[in-house]
């Protein structure tokens, strides 16, 4: 069976490389052999598989996965190409369909088996490192029992998971794949495609339709259903009776406010200069074996521009050959060696810094002691030694780099609305939306347009930024675990330090960061910006030096949490319709989102009521007040895991921050006293009047409230034009 289906999207979208592809095939009789399948989709869908390569090369700029879902009916393997268009559907069920007959053939890479193998054992020894780790587990345990009626299948499939290597060599997965996949008729295609303007088709229907029901309905029937919305809305508003369970919670509270500790783990922090002048924090962890280890390289000398094509080179490190390694290769070593190995450009807060914050490339991976050599081995040839001159590859990953870009925009502005409001006065988070959204997207579409007019000079511009990045001015280092772990770790590391060129001095380092400004783009005061999207998301923020106050006590956190529960909620939710509404005060400033909202004008009357609100929850009393204190303190309270937790106080360390300062933000939740919360009125003042506003969403809607913008911004329109 092969169907293709329309999703819409509004008038002008450009549907380029906007299609789902997904190839599934039923597997059946197959609840004996589903610990092994689960397994199977784990060599297939590593990067270093037979068949991600052929799709890689057969789909240029697509992105694939493979997985199980035992919740059907019966069984069935799904395999996902998303970033591609309609007509490469063909292609890739037939790659697919190719792929497993080689791989039925030729079997899988052992060393790519090991590598899983390896990463799944780490998995396990690093499962208490989560805040839920028994609520996972018990999850998982009565899952898998509801599922096949085995009270013990979920630990059976975690010790199976020592069998892959095994079962890579005897032919297990090679005759799962002859059993299951190959010549299999009970299959499905299906395609899902953007379709331009049906949107706005599908709108218009509707109004129509709600029109004609309108009409056909009695002067009685209208008023019955006004005053149904009207009860909905009291009740949300909670007026009328209420089902108080307020004495059942109360049994089972076991503790209060006065009783909540006031502990959390201080981790053992050192952090000290070298005769090298290499910068060296180390945390010490109690666990045995293994460490969570970091290399920081300084970014401050790179001009504005140069920030960007660092980014770039960032997002490529692991996608290219190496001098060793082809990138297929490279996958089965990363898997092996470089456990949940991240890359990116890491922004701290430093106020000493002459832009407010220090840019940072930044490479974490966690690995046992025996590993953390190869495991810098592998950091060092791919922060050195990536190929960037083979331009059909920067094509490809250009190109699916900026879908990505794209869709992380559209999927959520919220992050994106958040960071230009507040970047309108922090550099720090002004930088960020610079090296993340629509900024980075033009960027990434220059370099496009480059690539095909002149690729030697994006060589030339990713070989002259890796120069610069590469260097021991500004050089951290950051170790967490055992003592005898960080001694590994900062040996292993000195391999990669000792190819890194010598610093300038550190004199000189200093002069040619002072030198660097950045000056990043200002939004305007209320922003309307459309997305290809059929609903709203609306913004209220601004940065604490825009209201005028210094950062947030922890406290903050229980009233906003207090206003969004007594307030944002019932309105915007359950009254006006938007499926949620975000909130927050960080270290930068606070904010409002509305998720997923139909609405525009009536969210901000909401927004401009806040004032008011706050005079009336004023006289909220201290035992409902507690509960917002409890739930907000439990975040504070709740175990980061050993390892995780050194890690946060290491990076908490490089934006100058201690580790007493959470001590601090609970004790202030716990100060939080109902005569307060009505002085917060001044600041959601501040935050109305002063507050930076914008909506996402569907053009219909942004030119429909265009009355209430200062600036319309269309960022994907120029490249859906072409």
């Amino acid at each position: 069976m092969q169907e293709t289906f329309d999703y819409p999207t509004g008038e002008g979208t450009d549907a380029e490389n906007g299609s789902v592809i997904c190839y599934g095939l039923i597997c059946e009789d197959s609840d004996a052999d589903m610990p092994r399948l689960e397994c199977l989709t784990a060599l297939l869908g590593d990067d270093s598989s037979a068949l991600m390569q052929n799709l890689k090369a057969a789909l240029p700029g697509g992105t694939f996965g493979c997985y199980v879902d035992d919740t059907c009916p019966e069984n069935a393997l799904f395999f996902i190409a998303e970033g591609v268009n309609t007509e490469d559907a063909d292609t890739f069920r037939q790659t697919v369909d190719d792929s497993l007959r080689q791989i039925h053939e030729e079997g899988f890479d052992p060393e790519a088996a090991e590598a899983i193998a390896a990463a799944c054992r780490l998995d396990v020894l690093l499962s208490s490192e989560s805040a839920e780790t028994g609520i996972t587990l018990g999850e998982n345990l009565a899952y898998y029992w509801a599922l096949y009626g085995d009270l013990y299948w979920y630990q059976n499939y975690i010790d199976e998971l020592e069998n892959i290597p095994a079962w890579t060599q005897d032919g297990t997965f090679t005759d799962l794949i002859g059993t299951y996949l190959l010549e299999n008729e009970r299959c499905a295609l299906v395609t899902t495609q953007p379709s331009p303007g049906l949107k706005e088709q599908q709108d218009a229907a509707l109004a129509e339709k709600l029109a004609d029901i309108k009409a056909s309905m009695s002067e009685e029937e209208i008023e019955t259903i006004v005053a149904q919305t009207a009860a909905f809305g009291a009740a949300a508003e909670g007026e009328g009776e209420e089902d108080d369970a307020s004495e059942y919670v109360a049994a089972l509270q076991a503790v209060t406010v006065d009783s909540l500790p006031e502990e959390m783990r201080i981790y053992d922090l050192t952090d000290e200069t070298d005769e090298h002048g290499i910068r060296r924090i180390r945390a010490v962890a109690d666990v045995t074996g293994l460490g969570t280890t970091m290399l920081l390289l300084d970014l401050s000398r790179l001009t504005q521009e140069e920030l960007q094509w660092a980014k770039l080179y960032t997002d490529l490190i692991g996608e290219l050959d190496t001098a060793e390694h082809t990138r297929a290769k490279l996958a089965a070593q990363m898997t092996r060696y470089l456990y949940n190995a991240t890359f990116k450009i890491s922004l701290a807060e430093d106020e000493e810094s002459p832009n407010g914050f220090v840019p940072r490339l930044r490479t974490t991976f966690t690995a046992l002691d025996e590993d953390m050599a190869a495991g810098f081995d592998l950091i060092g040839e791919m922060l050195l030694d990536s190929d960037v001159t083979d331009a059909d590859r920067l094509r490809e990953l250009v190109a699916q780099r900026k879908i990505q870009v794209k869709d992380s925009i559209t999927e959520d502005p919220c992050n994106l609305q958040i960071y230009r409001a507040l970047g309108a006065d922090s550099q720090l988070c002004g930088c960020y939306a610079y090296l993340n959204y629509t900024d980075y997207y033009d960027f990434l579409s220059e370099v496009a347009a480059q690539l095909e007019t002149d690729p030697t000079a994006v060589t030339a511009q990713l070989e002259a930024v890796r120069a610069k990045i590469f260097t021991r001015e500004g050089l951290i280092t950051g170790s967490c675990g055992s003592e005898e772990t960080i001694a590994a770790a900062e040996a292993a590391a000195d391999a990669v330090i000792g190819r890194l060129s010598e610093a300038a001095g550190a004199e000189t380092s200093a002069e040619a960061a002072a030198a660097v400004t950045y000056h990043f783009a200002q939004p305007a005061d209320s922003e309307g910006i459309i997305l290809d999207l059929s609903i709203r998301f609306n913004f209220l923020g601004a940065a604490w030096s825009r209201l005028g106050r210094e950062k947030p006590e922890g406290e903050i956190e229980a009233v906003m949490a207090l206003v969004g529960d007594a307030y944002l909620y019932p309105y915007l939710r359950d009254t006006y319709g938007a499926y949620s509404v975000y909130w927050g005060a960080d270290e930068e400033g606070m904010y409002i989102c509305s998720y997923r909202d139909p609405n525009v004008a009536e969210t901000f009357e909401v927004y401009d009521a806040l004032p008011e609100v706050l005079g009336y929850l004023g006289e909220i009393d201290q035992e409902t007040l507690d509960g917002y204190i409890m739930s907000s303190y439990a975040y504070y309270a709740q175990s980061r895991g050993e390892l995780t937790g050194a890690a946060d106080a290491l990076l908490n360390a490089l934006s100058h921050k201690t580790q007493e300062e959470t001590l601090e933000k609970m004790r202030s939740l716990k100060s939080l006293t109902a005569d307060k919360v009505a002085a917060y009125a001044d600041l959601y003042t501040a935050l109305v009047e002063k507050g930076l506003r914008s909506t996402a969403g569907p053009s219909s809607a942004i030119e429909a409230n265009a009355d209430l913008y200062d600036a319309i911004l269309d960022p994907f329109a120029a490249e859906a034009a072409q």
